[in-house]
């Protein structure tokens, strides 16, 4: 059957073997919807726990620390806290960013390792 009304043209087809559930298309579509929702909502609450770890285990001068070593050093002089981990944040957050930074964490841990050990504490220098 065809059909034209001003500009607008459309055709049915009428044939068994094409025949499209369109609840079946719309639960896939709204199961995808919530697994969005779900993927971008977990990322955001992994964002602000990483904030949150920065406000409340790291100073001043171990925030500026890490972002010499990212090498934002010059934009770094006279910030807030906030502002040094809005920048670390950021620059943590890039994909092409994502093996310095896992560097960086896994070094992070091996100094705190060794300041926690009674032996090798005093081969640190802080």
């Amino acid at each position: 059957m065809n059909s034209s009304d001003e500009n607008i043209t459309y055709t049915f087809l009428e044939n068994e073997k094409e025949m499209v559930d369109f609840t079946e298309l719309l639960d896939e579509f709204e199961k995808m919807q919530q697994e969005t929702t779900f993927s971008n909502e977990t990322e955001m609450d992994d964002i602000i726990t990483e904030i949150k770890d920065y406000e409340l285990n790291y100073t001043n001068k171990q925030l500026l620390l890490i972002l010499e070593y990212y090498g934002l050093a010059k934009k770094s002089s006279h910030l807030k806290k906030s502002e040094m981990i809005s920048y670390i944040m950021m620059f943590e957050k890039e994909p092409e960013n994502r093996t310095i930074t896992m560097k960086r964490k896994q070094l992070w841990y091996f100094m705190n390792e060794l300041k926690n050990d009674k032996f090798m504490r005093r081969f640190i220098i802080s």
